[in-house]
Protein backbone atom coordinates (compact mmCIF):
# COMPACT_ATOMS: atom_id res chain seq x y z
CA UNK A 1 0.00 0.00 0.00
CA UNK A 2 1.10 3.63 -0.60
CA UNK A 3 0.16 5.22 2.08
CA UNK A 4 1.49 4.18 5.49
CA UNK A 5 -1.00 5.95 7.03
CA UNK A 6 -3.75 3.92 5.69
CA UNK A 7 -1.89 0.61 6.16
CA UNK A 8 -2.17 1.92 10.39
CA UNK A 9 -5.85 3.05 9.86
CA UNK A 10 -6.72 -0.67 8.49
CA UNK A 11 -5.04 -2.17 11.59
CA UNK A 12 -7.02 0.35 13.87
CA UNK A 13 -10.26 -1.03 12.08
CA UNK A 14 -9.23 -4.25 12.69
CA UNK A 15 -8.55 -4.06 15.97
CA UNK A 16 -11.62 -2.20 16.83
CA UNK A 17 -13.50 -4.67 15.30
CA UNK A 18 -14.96 -2.23 12.21
CA UNK A 19 -15.04 -2.86 8.67
CA UNK A 20 -11.54 -2.83 7.36
CA UNK A 21 -12.67 -2.29 3.93
CA UNK A 22 -13.77 1.35 4.61
CA UNK A 23 -9.61 2.42 4.36
CA UNK A 24 -10.70 2.00 0.46
CA UNK A 25 -13.00 5.14 1.66
CA UNK A 26 -10.35 6.95 3.72
CA UNK A 27 -7.77 6.72 0.44
CA UNK A 28 -10.17 8.46 -1.47
CA UNK A 29 -10.13 11.59 1.25
CA UNK A 30 -6.21 11.38 1.29
CA UNK A 31 -5.82 11.67 -2.45
CA UNK A 32 -8.46 14.17 -2.09
CA UNK A 33 -6.31 16.23 0.28
CA UNK A 34 -3.00 15.18 -1.89
CA UNK A 35 -4.47 16.85 -4.13
CA UNK A 36 -5.55 19.98 -2.88
CA UNK A 37 -2.41 20.47 -0.79
CA UNK A 38 -4.27 19.84 2.58
CA UNK A 39 -3.25 18.50 5.47
CA UNK A 40 -5.45 15.89 6.58
CA UNK A 41 -4.24 16.37 10.65
CA UNK A 42 -4.85 20.11 10.13
CA UNK A 43 -8.42 20.01 8.51
CA UNK A 44 -10.61 23.13 9.24
CA UNK A 45 -14.45 22.86 9.53
CA UNK A 46 -14.52 24.67 5.97
CA UNK A 47 -11.94 22.46 4.13
CA UNK A 48 -14.07 19.96 5.89
CA UNK A 49 -17.16 21.23 3.68
CA UNK A 50 -15.43 21.87 0.98
CA UNK A 51 -14.80 18.13 1.31
CA UNK A 52 -18.69 17.58 1.89
CA UNK A 53 -19.41 19.47 -1.32
CA UNK A 54 -17.00 17.42 -3.64
CA UNK A 55 -18.89 14.40 -2.53
CA UNK A 56 -22.12 15.92 -3.52
CA UNK A 57 -20.44 17.24 -6.80
CA UNK A 58 -19.45 13.50 -7.44
CA UNK A 59 -22.80 11.94 -6.66
CA UNK A 60 -26.30 12.22 -5.57
CA UNK A 61 -26.53 9.56 -3.58
CA UNK A 62 -26.64 10.60 0.32
CA UNK A 63 -25.74 6.73 1.29
CA UNK A 64 -22.84 7.63 -0.44
CA UNK A 65 -22.23 10.95 1.18
CA UNK A 66 -22.65 9.68 4.83
CA UNK A 67 -20.85 6.59 4.14
CA UNK A 68 -17.60 9.11 2.86
CA UNK A 69 -18.25 11.51 5.78
CA UNK A 70 -18.60 8.69 8.37
CA UNK A 71 -15.10 7.37 7.28
CA UNK A 72 -13.15 10.62 7.44
CA UNK A 73 -15.05 10.99 11.16
CA UNK A 74 -13.40 7.48 12.05
CA UNK A 75 -10.01 8.49 9.84
CA UNK A 76 -10.18 11.95 11.78
CA UNK A 77 -10.34 9.69 15.57
CA UNK A 78 -8.07 7.48 14.62
CA UNK A 79 -5.45 10.46 13.83
CA UNK A 80 -6.25 12.08 17.29
CA UNK A 81 -6.34 8.27 19.06
CA UNK A 82 -2.71 7.93 17.34
CA UNK A 83 -1.30 11.52 18.81
CA UNK A 84 -0.92 12.50 14.90
CA UNK A 85 -3.57 15.53 15.22
CA UNK A 86 -5.32 17.85 17.85
CA UNK A 87 -9.01 16.67 19.57
CA UNK A 88 -10.43 19.78 17.16
CA UNK A 89 -10.04 17.69 14.04
CA UNK A 90 -12.62 15.31 15.57
CA UNK A 91 -14.58 18.28 16.57
CA UNK A 92 -14.64 20.16 13.67
CA UNK A 93 -15.56 17.28 11.53
CA UNK A 94 -18.46 16.18 13.76
CA UNK A 95 -20.33 19.61 12.89
CA UNK A 96 -20.39 18.30 9.20
CA UNK A 97 -24.29 17.13 9.05
CA UNK A 98 -25.66 14.00 7.65
CA UNK A 99 -28.11 13.58 4.79
CA UNK A 100 -31.44 12.55 5.12
CA UNK A 101 -32.05 8.86 3.67
CA UNK A 102 -34.69 7.50 2.65
CA UNK A 103 -34.98 4.30 4.90
CA UNK A 104 -35.16 0.73 2.83
CA UNK A 105 -35.16 -2.33 3.12
CA UNK A 106 -32.63 -3.73 0.87
CA UNK A 107 -32.59 -6.78 -1.10
CA UNK A 108 -33.67 -10.00 0.28
CA UNK A 109 -34.15 -13.42 -0.53
CA UNK A 110 -36.39 -16.53 0.70
CA UNK A 111 -34.92 -19.98 2.00
CA UNK A 112 -36.60 -21.84 -1.57
CA UNK A 113 -34.34 -18.65 -3.33
CA UNK A 114 -31.48 -19.63 -1.07
CA UNK A 115 -31.40 -23.40 -2.04
CA UNK A 116 -32.15 -22.93 -5.81
CA UNK A 117 -29.23 -20.28 -5.12
CA UNK A 118 -26.99 -23.42 -3.80
CA UNK A 119 -28.47 -25.68 -6.40
CA UNK A 120 -26.40 -23.29 -9.17
CA UNK A 121 -23.32 -22.62 -7.15
CA UNK A 122 -22.25 -26.19 -6.25
CA UNK A 123 -22.90 -27.08 -9.83
CA UNK A 124 -20.72 -24.00 -11.28
CA UNK A 125 -18.51 -22.25 -8.28
CA UNK A 126 -15.54 -25.12 -8.23
CA UNK A 127 -13.38 -23.08 -5.88
CA UNK A 128 -14.82 -24.05 -2.80
CA UNK A 129 -16.67 -27.40 -0.89
CA UNK A 130 -19.86 -27.21 -1.54
CA UNK A 131 -20.07 -28.72 2.20
CA UNK A 132 -18.93 -25.71 3.46
CA UNK A 133 -20.30 -22.92 0.89
CA UNK A 134 -24.06 -24.58 2.25
CA UNK A 135 -22.83 -24.49 5.67
CA UNK A 136 -21.65 -21.06 5.44
CA UNK A 137 -24.79 -19.35 3.64
CA UNK A 138 -27.25 -21.30 5.65
CA UNK A 139 -25.79 -20.32 8.92
CA UNK A 140 -25.74 -16.19 7.79
CA UNK A 141 -29.45 -16.71 6.48
CA UNK A 142 -30.84 -18.35 9.73
CA UNK A 143 -28.22 -15.98 12.19
CA UNK A 144 -28.94 -12.77 11.23
CA UNK A 145 -24.82 -12.23 11.67
CA UNK A 146 -22.85 -9.20 10.17
CA UNK A 147 -20.00 -10.45 8.16
CA UNK A 148 -17.59 -8.98 10.76
CA UNK A 149 -19.22 -10.98 13.21
CA UNK A 150 -18.52 -14.14 11.63
CA UNK A 151 -14.62 -13.35 10.81
CA UNK A 152 -14.45 -12.82 14.37
CA UNK A 153 -16.77 -16.10 15.43
CA UNK A 154 -14.63 -19.07 16.59
CA UNK A 155 -16.04 -22.41 16.60
CA UNK A 156 -15.85 -22.46 20.14
CA UNK A 157 -18.87 -20.19 20.26
CA UNK A 158 -20.62 -22.39 18.52
CA UNK A 159 -22.94 -24.82 20.53
CA UNK A 160 -24.90 -27.37 18.35
CA UNK A 161 -25.59 -29.78 21.38
CA UNK A 162 -27.46 -26.59 22.16
CA UNK A 163 -28.29 -25.09 19.06
CA UNK A 164 -26.20 -21.59 20.29
CA UNK A 165 -24.15 -19.34 19.00
CA UNK A 166 -22.45 -16.62 21.41
CA UNK A 167 -21.17 -13.29 19.55
CA UNK A 168 -18.45 -12.14 21.43
CA UNK A 169 -16.79 -8.44 21.27
CA UNK A 170 -15.81 -6.95 19.05
CA UNK A 171 -18.77 -6.23 17.41
CA UNK A 172 -20.59 -3.44 16.08
CA UNK A 173 -22.27 -2.48 19.82
CA UNK A 174 -19.22 -3.26 21.70
CA UNK A 175 -22.12 -6.16 23.54
CA UNK A 176 -21.92 -9.82 23.70
CA UNK A 177 -25.42 -11.54 22.26
CA UNK A 178 -26.41 -14.94 21.96
CA UNK A 179 -28.36 -16.28 18.79
CA UNK A 180 -29.75 -19.82 17.82
CA UNK A 181 -29.97 -22.42 15.42
CA UNK A 182 -32.81 -23.61 14.30
CA UNK A 183 -33.31 -27.85 15.28
CA UNK A 184 -34.95 -27.93 11.73
CA UNK A 185 -36.62 -26.05 8.83
CA UNK A 186 -39.22 -27.53 7.11
CA UNK A 187 -40.08 -28.70 3.60
CA UNK A 188 -41.81 -26.81 1.30
CA UNK A 189 -43.94 -27.33 -2.04
CA UNK A 190 -40.54 -27.27 -3.85
CA UNK A 191 -37.60 -28.25 -1.27
CA UNK A 192 -36.95 -31.05 1.20
CA UNK A 193 -36.30 -30.14 5.12
CA UNK A 194 -33.04 -28.91 6.18
CA UNK A 195 -31.30 -29.69 9.09
CA UNK A 196 -28.27 -26.81 9.99
CA UNK A 197 -26.52 -28.28 12.75
CA UNK A 198 -25.61 -30.90 10.42
CA UNK A 199 -24.57 -28.90 7.64
CA UNK A 200 -22.16 -27.09 10.63
CA UNK A 201 -20.99 -30.34 11.70
CA UNK A 202 -20.47 -32.18 8.29
CA UNK A 203 -18.33 -28.99 7.06
CA UNK A 204 -16.24 -28.70 10.65
CA UNK A 205 -15.46 -32.63 10.32
CA UNK A 206 -13.46 -31.78 6.41
CA UNK A 207 -11.78 -28.45 7.02
CA UNK A 208 -10.04 -27.78 10.65
CA UNK A 209 -10.11 -24.27 12.53
CA UNK A 210 -7.42 -22.17 11.16
CA UNK A 211 -8.63 -18.26 10.95
CA UNK A 212 -11.53 -18.28 12.23
CA UNK A 213 -14.75 -20.51 12.67
CA UNK A 214 -15.39 -20.52 8.83
CA UNK A 215 -12.02 -19.14 7.73
CA UNK A 216 -13.21 -16.92 5.80
CA UNK A 217 -11.73 -12.97 5.73
CA UNK A 218 -13.26 -9.75 4.11
CA UNK A 219 -11.58 -10.60 1.05
CA UNK A 220 -12.89 -14.24 1.32
CA UNK A 221 -16.33 -12.98 1.42
CA UNK A 222 -16.12 -10.28 -1.28
CA UNK A 223 -14.94 -13.50 -4.32
CA UNK A 224 -17.55 -15.44 -2.59
CA UNK A 225 -20.60 -13.34 -2.96
CA UNK A 226 -19.03 -11.87 -6.37
CA UNK A 227 -19.38 -15.57 -7.71
CA UNK A 228 -22.91 -16.13 -6.38
CA UNK A 229 -24.89 -13.35 -7.14
CA UNK A 230 -25.00 -14.13 -11.14
CA UNK A 231 -27.77 -16.81 -9.42
CA UNK A 232 -29.87 -14.81 -7.12
CA UNK A 233 -32.42 -12.58 -8.23
CA UNK A 234 -32.16 -9.78 -10.26
CA UNK A 235 -27.79 -10.41 -9.50
CA UNK A 236 -28.23 -9.22 -5.87
CA UNK A 237 -26.79 -10.85 -3.12
CA UNK A 238 -24.31 -9.56 -0.44
CA UNK A 239 -23.95 -10.97 2.79
CA UNK A 240 -25.83 -7.88 4.16
CA UNK A 241 -28.50 -9.26 2.08
CA UNK A 242 -29.20 -12.54 4.22
CA UNK A 243 -28.83 -10.28 7.10
CA UNK A 244 -31.84 -8.26 5.67
CA UNK A 245 -33.49 -11.83 4.65
CA UNK A 246 -33.24 -12.92 8.20
CA UNK A 247 -35.03 -9.65 9.75
CA UNK A 248 -37.78 -10.03 7.50
CA UNK A 249 -38.53 -13.99 8.38
CA UNK A 250 -38.29 -13.05 11.95
CA UNK A 251 -41.16 -9.89 10.70
CA UNK A 252 -43.29 -11.90 8.74
CA UNK A 253 -43.50 -14.82 11.17
CA UNK A 254 -44.53 -12.70 13.85
CA UNK A 255 -41.41 -12.82 16.14
CA UNK A 256 -41.75 -10.17 18.84
CA UNK A 257 -39.88 -7.11 17.89
CA UNK A 258 -37.70 -6.35 21.15
CA UNK A 259 -36.84 -10.03 20.75
CA UNK A 260 -35.88 -9.63 17.16
CA UNK A 261 -33.75 -6.34 18.25
CA UNK A 262 -31.27 -8.83 20.81
CA UNK A 263 -31.32 -11.48 18.14
CA UNK A 264 -30.09 -8.87 15.55
CA UNK A 265 -27.70 -6.92 17.34
CA UNK A 266 -29.35 -3.75 16.96
CA UNK A 267 -28.52 -0.64 19.62
CA UNK A 268 -32.08 1.04 18.53
CA UNK A 269 -35.46 0.03 18.60
CA UNK A 270 -36.09 1.76 15.58
CA UNK A 271 -33.57 0.46 13.26
CA UNK A 272 -35.70 -3.01 13.96
CA UNK A 273 -38.91 -1.70 13.26
CA UNK A 274 -38.00 -1.41 9.67
CA UNK A 275 -38.59 -4.95 9.37
CA UNK A 276 -41.86 -4.71 10.97
CA UNK A 277 -43.61 -2.22 8.36
CA UNK A 278 -45.69 -4.61 6.50
CA UNK A 279 -44.99 -5.27 3.08
CA UNK A 280 -47.29 -5.53 0.24
CA UNK A 281 -47.37 -9.47 0.68
CA UNK A 282 -47.36 -9.88 3.88
CA UNK A 283 -50.91 -7.38 3.53
CA UNK A 284 -52.32 -9.70 1.11
CA UNK A 285 -51.95 -12.59 3.41
CA UNK A 286 -53.23 -11.35 5.82
CA UNK A 287 -55.97 -10.22 3.78
CA UNK A 288 -56.73 -13.99 2.66
CA UNK A 289 -56.92 -15.13 6.14
CA UNK A 290 -59.07 -12.77 7.66
CA UNK A 291 -61.60 -11.68 4.54
CA UNK A 292 -63.44 -15.04 3.53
Amino acid sequence: MKYTILEEFKKYLILNGLDETRWRKALQYVKYCELNNLDYCNMTYSQFQDYGVSITRRTKESATFNACINTVKLFSKFLVDAGKANQTLVDDIKRIKLQKTERKIRAFITKDELTEILQMAETFVEYMDPVKMRAILYFMFYTGLRRNEIINLRRADIDLAKYTVIVKTPTKNRMERIVFLPRSISPTKTHHAVNVTKMLEDYFAIEGENENAFNMNARKFQVLFKNLKDFAPNNKLSPHALRHSFARMLAKNGIDSRIAQKLLGHKDISTTMIYYDPDIDVMHDIYNQKIK
